[in-house]
């Protein structure tokens, strides 16, 4: 069990404190509900905690393995319903596509390497191509969160959010070098992160 305290400190504004750890942040009303829109809004939160969950996940298996994933991003669009006022729905890029890999995966094959001489430039990443919506929503079917996740272009992202980065709408890439050599066993994206989700315990960490 982890509790936080919010206060209440008037003209739209609340206060938190992650009472463990005594971090604190703040939130206003947004500007379509009667706020200025100056901090996260409550229900903001929520597709910073979608973001925020996915590399976390990614990045409790990659420390574990010595894989360095700091400057990754993930960018969340979070609509608003009117009547009842309720998240509608969380939007997120369709149309860049790649490989998400499972770092057991990849730390697996760069220890198959290291102990060959078949030295070279090679490509390691989970099979399959899924776009960041693809991989989003399979996280939040697994999770078992309600949630709708909707896509979106990536120009329609930028309008509403021209601070985010531009990426590459296709960068899925081939083992064809991992084929030719000590053999490709690297999963399925979706079989490996089915797998994490059957050994996360929930909250930090894995089962056992």
């Amino acid at each position: 069990m982890v509790k936080t305290k919010t206060t209440y400190e008037g003209g739209l504004h609340c206060s938190m404190v992650h009472e463990p750890s005594g971090a604190t942040l703040s939130t206003d009303a947004p500007v379509d509900n009667n706020g200025k829109g100056e901090s996260f809004s409550p229900t903001d939160l929520v597709g910073a905690a979608l973001a925020g969950c996915m590399s976390t996940i990614m990045g409790i298996v990659a420390e574990r393995k010595g894989i360095h994933l700091e400057g990754m991003t993930a960018d969340v669009a979070k609509h608003m319903n009117a009547d009842p006022r309720r998240i509608g729905k969380l939007e997120v890029v369709n149309d860049q596509c790649g490989n998400p890999t499972n770092a057991v995966d990849l730390a697996h094959e760069i220890l198959q390497l290291c102990v060959t001489h078949e030295y070279g430039l090679y490509h390691c990443t989970g099979e399959g191509i899924c776009s960041w919506y693809d991989f989003a929503s399979e996280i939040i079917r697994l999770s078992g969160v309600d949630a709708t996740v909707a896509p979106c272009t990536s120009e329609e992202y930028k309008a509403k959010h021209p601070e985010s980065a531009d990426r590459p709408k296709w960068s899925a890439l081939d083992n064809r070098m991992l084929r030719c050599t000590v053999g490709n066993d690297v999963r399925d994206w979706k079989d490996a992160l089915a797998c994490f989700f059957a050994h996360w315990d929930g909250e930090n960490g894995m089962k056992g």
